[in-house]
């Protein structure tokens, strides 16, 4: 493990460089930091996409003390609906859980742990489960997936507890507003599936490009649960002006869709 780095008015903080394979919570797992300290230490971090080659500063005793390069976390609470749990022909488990921003303040980086116990309580199996979108804005639900490849036979309980969730800060100098146009919605004539297309794009008047666009369609069942959901994005930087094409469709795990949702989300280039 790296030695202590000298105690300083300019520490110099502990670098990760992202290897192949890696996640976010294997990083903060393997410095012994909370998942929070290291979305707050790394602003702006996407950690459903790493980069082989992307540098993660370390936070706490393994690199720069905490206090150094942290401001002090302010909780935010997030409201966790009940985990639902989808069983696939292959014997898999898909797990959808929903979490609503209930503060007035936007947050990034919202992640949970979604357990499954057995019928006596015991822990059996646990996995990360991240958002779609980096942003989750005030008042907003964000869908939340884990797929279990081979799920314990005797489970009986499956339950979510937040990992993460960090206040958004800049929000409208950093995240740009999209126009969405000639789109079309298609539902299936048995309801489990939703068919989009249409195009998408940022505004002429916007003064940067952003990095990426992010469509996220939401399927909800007659009782306003989450059934389901899609997502898409674009492959490079798209300019001011710029539309491209999306074409998706969204599948319900279980119950009939009754209605859906569409939520988009871009970052401006730096």
């Amino acid at each position: 493990m790296p030695s202590l780095p000298p105690l300083g008015p300019s520490p110099t903080p502990l670098v990760h460089v992202v290897q192949r394979g890696e996640t976010l919570l294997g990083i903060a797992i393997r410095y012994a930091v909370e998942l929070e300290q290291l979305l707050l230490a790394n602003p702006g971090i996407d950690p459903r996409f790493l980069s082989i080659g992307q540098e993660v500063i370390i936070p706490g005793p393994e690199g720069e003390p905490v206090g150094a390069i942290l401001p002090t976390p302010t909780p935010l609470p997030v409201t966790i609906s009940g985990v639902r749990c989808f069983p696939t022909p292959s014997e898999s488990l898909w797990c959808l859980v929903g979490v609503r921003n209930e503060t007035s303040l936007a947050m990034e980086g919202v992640s949970v742990l979604v357990t499954l116990f057995d019928a006596s309580g015991n822990v059996l199996v646990h996995e990360p489960a991240y958002g779609p979108l980096n942003l989750l804005v005030e008042g907003g639900l964000m869908p939340l997936a884990v797929f279990f490849q081979d799920p314990p036979g005797d489970w009986a309980i499956a339950s979510a507890n937040p990992l993460s969730a960090v206040q958004a800060n800049e929000v409208e100098s950093r995240y740009a507003n999209l126009d969405i146009e000639q789109a079309v919605s298609e539902p299936s004539p048995d309801g489990l599936r939703w068919h989009f297309r249409g195009e998408i794009g940022l505004p002429s008047t916007a003064l940067l490009p952003v990095v990426r666009i992010r469509l996220l369609i939401i399927a909800y069942d007659e009782g306003e649960e989450i059934v389901g959901f899609s997502y898409w994005e674009t492959e490079g930087e798209v300019k001011p002006g710029d539309l491209r094409t999306f074409d998706l469709t969204v599948f319900s795990l279980g119950p009939v869709i009754r209605h859906v949702e569409i939520l988009t989300e871009a970052q401006f280039a730096p």
